[in-house]
């Protein structure tokens, strides 16, 4: 089990096959942004069609997770964008033969929400660690696993700091109050 896999299990969460992909169990919200491994695909919560259908949206092309999935808008808020462009990256790494092409996809990815801060964070935290990795052996597999590791890393973090989020504002939160957000507009926007 990898360590996305296991944040989302602790904090409630179970996969859900009619949506594709995991779902927590008391407030049955999807999570927004995923990478299934077993078939290379980024899965994001299509946010196009809620409120009408909850589903997932899946890809492994790179430029169509980059310009459909977060410029199209299929993903929103710009936690969830950083997440999803962790795995973008992924995906880029997944494709591309030479460190010099994953800056290059580095640089597309960036251009598709540049008022998203967390996107610009993402891409260039999975960048350094895709560099530090080709600079040790030269070689894209240690690429490609230094990129997932790092991908998952953005994930995990952000799955970990919304939970103990919930946990400490419910303290201070009574049944009846009325709650306004300051970016982190909940589920939708984070991961």
């Amino acid at each position: 089990m990898d360590i996305v896999d296991n944040v989302l299990k602790r904090i409630g969460f179970e996969f859900d096959q009619e949506v594709g992909t995991y779902v927590h169990k008391k407030t049955n919200i999807p999570v927004t942004v995923y990478y299934d491994d077993s078939s290379g695909e980024i899965v994001l919560l299509d946010q196009v069609k809620i409120p009408y259908e909850v589903t997932s949206w899946r890809s492994t092309d790179w430029r169509k997770a980059a310009w459909d999935g977060i410029k199209g808008m299929i993903v929103r808020g710009s936690q969830a964008i950083g997440c999803a462009a962790g795995y973008v990256m992924l995906l880029a790494s997944n494709s591309v033969n030479s460190i010099e092409e994953l800056e290059n996809a580095a640089g597309e990815i960036k251009r598709t929400r540049p008022t998203a801060s967390p996107l610009f964070w993402a891409v260039d935290i999975t960048m350094d660690a895709a560099k530090r990795a080709y600079k040790l052996d030269r070689n894209m597999d240690s690429v490609r696993n230094a990129v997932k590791e790092a991908a998952d890393y953005i994930l995990a973090s952000d799955l970990i700091l919304c939970q103990y989020l919930v946990q400490e504002g419910l303290k201070f939160i009574e049944d009846g109050d009325v709650v306004m957000t300051h970016c982190n507009g909940g589920s939708l926007s984070s991961s």
